[in-house]
């Protein structure tokens, strides 16, 4: 890819004081956060972010959204594939306590979070991964709702699930999760889902052109183009911007078209969640308990040429025992890795 970043002075001709941020109409660029967000959000707000974990995460327009003086960022309800961690990206929202509903699927590595949805301080709808970016792409494509198999038969479509406790510390449930209508097709069972609308998306790109379009990098790509297609009005920000007509069209990732608002990331910590590191005579730990019973049992279940996912908690784990397969390997929120192992193979690596 070849292609001209644009420099401070380049980004200055698309400033405006005007009521809109662009005064070029060919252009999505915005000079900072604070303008592309301030007359977009407002209390109640139904938010999609983007990003797995704090990988793809948009954190400049969340650190933003996170300042105590953006009052109109308040009582928000938002849909991400995870909840972030302490004190950085999603985290620094419900520590400002400007978030009222979280839609996810993998909260355990936020006390901050866990603290106040046993507290009844926050209500929390658990969601399967790929559910929720199924509903957010479903927005984009103009289907108000799909059917699944994830989740038939268990509570998550039965009803039942704690979405809130109540405050008065009793541990109490004040509100529960409702049962989802499920339909049969060719002899199975399928829920239900709605689309998630979200009145604004904010997505984390590498690269983005000034109208919008995007070229994510790697495995950071996760769900973001799926919260971009979700949102009434979707901001980017992106490491690189380059004028457009830079990009080659076979590059693009996302086209422009979903795409209102594009600001350079100013915020690029990058941080990892838990590193781990480990010496090259490091044994292989040996798990033990009911965890390495339902590893090893799991474990049992693959065979010559299977398609294994591996997501997150126990069956990670599963590389901590001697498999000697042949198998493709999908890892959690990432494109097809293919691992042809006749070997041990260490789930570290994924």
């Amino acid at each position: 890819m070849s292609s001209r970043v644009l420099v401070a002075s380049y980004f200055r001709c698309f400033s405006s004081s005007s009521k809109s941020p662009t005064s070029n109409l060919s252009s999505k660029f915005v000079p900072t956060a604070s303008e592309a967000l301030r007359d977009v959000v407002f209390p109640g707000a139904y938010l999609a972010v983007g990003g797995f974990g704090l990988g793809g995460i948009p954190e400049t327009l969340l650190n933003e959204l996170a300042r105590d003086d953006f009052v109109e960022a308040r009582d928000l309800t938002i849909a991400s594939l995870t909840a972030s961690v302490d004190g950085f990206g999603l985290g620094r929202l419900f520590e400002a306590g400007k978030v009222k509903r979280m839609i996810a699927s993998y909260v355990g590595e936020n006390k901050k979070f866990e603290q106040m949805f046993f507290g009844g301080e926050l209500e929390v709808e658990l969601t399967p991964q790929g559910t929720i970016a199924a509903r957010m792409y479903a927005a984009g494509a103009g289907m108000p709702a799909f059917f699944t198999p994830t989740g038939c038969g268990t509570i998550y479509s039965e009803g039942g699930i704690p979405i809130k406790y109540k405050a008065d510390g009793s541990g109490d449930v004040e509100i529960h999760s409702p049962s989802r209508i499920v339909q049969k097709f060719n002899g199975q069972d399928y829920v239900m889902e709605e689309a998630y609308y979200a009145d604004l998306a904010l997505v984390k790109a590498k690269v983005a052109d000034t109208r919008g379009n995007l070229i994510f990098h790697g495995t950071s790509r996760n769900a973001n183009p799926d919260c971009a297609m979700s949102g009434k009005m979707t901001i980017v920000e992106a490491e690189e911007i380059v004028e457009a007509g830079s990009l080659d069209p076979d590059e693009i990732h996302l086209s422009g078209v979903y795409v209102d608002r594009v600001i350079h990331a100013a915020d690029n910590e990058k941080r990892i969640e838990r590193l781990r590191e480990r010496s090259d005579d490091e044994s292989v730990p040996v798990i033990s308990g009911g965890r390495g019973r339902i590893m090893r049992r799991a474990a049992k279940e693959f065979k010559d040429g299977m398609y294994v996912n591996l997501g997150i908690g126990v069956s990670s784990l599963l590389g901590c025992d001697p498999i000697y397969l042949t198998f493709t390997l999908l890892a959690c929120s990432s494109p097809i890795l293919i691992f042809r192992l006749k070997y041990l193979f260490d789930s570290h690596i994924i």
